[in-house]
């Protein structure tokens, strides 16, 4: 491998859900302290058993805005000896980038990443050589929900609310979005995979055991 590039040895995901309902409350519930420190244990122990020599963690905007976030991060401390990094959502939206380009084969060209998490959604605009726009949004999925209190399905009436809020919401980082211009658009995160998987079965296509680098068209 080059200097700057890594081989993957195992992979685990855990969907926590750190964030469910930080985002009205300001505060990490009992469950999900309790579900975020059990899972940090466990992948400690995953990177134990590899002879990891270096853990890198980062903590992102559930753990910014909540008021026992510090709280959080002295128990993970405590209970695993790792000291995550609280990063901000602009530094979180250039680490977004770094990893697309290091995935991805974007060359000269201009495109648009966009990430959306559960408290905020990353605008990312760069080409192989340099990242020339880069915001975070307050937009992220449990955020939205918690606005709607869960209340599950989401009616006609709520959605042309909840599309209101998102539009308002994103209109002066889409404005410049616009006014840098890209070629393309590179989707990361549970969600857009979830979009993307919808358009594909839309479209007519099979059900699909994974996306990744899959392109799908607008108009789908």
């Amino acid at each position: 491998t080059g200097k700057y590039s890594f081989e993957v040895i195992d992979r685990e995901k855990e969907m926590v859900k750190l964030g469910v309902g930080v985002f009205a409350t300001n505060q990490l519930s009992e469950q999900a302290f309790r579900d975020g420190l059990e899972t940090i244990r466990r992948y400690v122990q995953l990177a134990d058993r590899h002879g990891v020599d270096e853990i890198i963690t980062a903590a992102t905007s559930a753990t910014r805005e909540a008021r026992n976030g510090s709280e959080f991060l002295d128990e993970v401390v405590r209970q695993t000896g790792i000291s995550p990094r609280v990063i901000s959502g602009n530094e979180e939206a250039r680490l977004i980038f770094l990893a697309v380009r290091s995935a991805i084969a974007i060359k000269d060209e201009n495109v648009l990443v966009i990430d959306i998490g559960g408290g905020s959604t990353e605008a990312v605009i760069g080409n192989q050589s340099q990242i020339r726009f880069g915001r975070s949004m307050k937009l992220g999925v449990l955020r939205l929900l918690d606005m709607f209190e869960d209340q599950g399905a989401v009616g006609a009436k709520a959605r042309g609310v909840l599309e209101a809020h998102i539009r308002f919401a994103a209109r002066d980082v889409m404005k410049e979005v616009r006014e840098v211009g890209f070629s393309r658009v590179i989707g990361t995160s549970g969600t857009i995979r979830t979009l993307g998987e919808a358009a594909h079965l839309a479209a007519g296509g099979a059900a699909l055991k994974s996306l990744n680098a899959e392109v799908v068209q607008l108009s789908d």
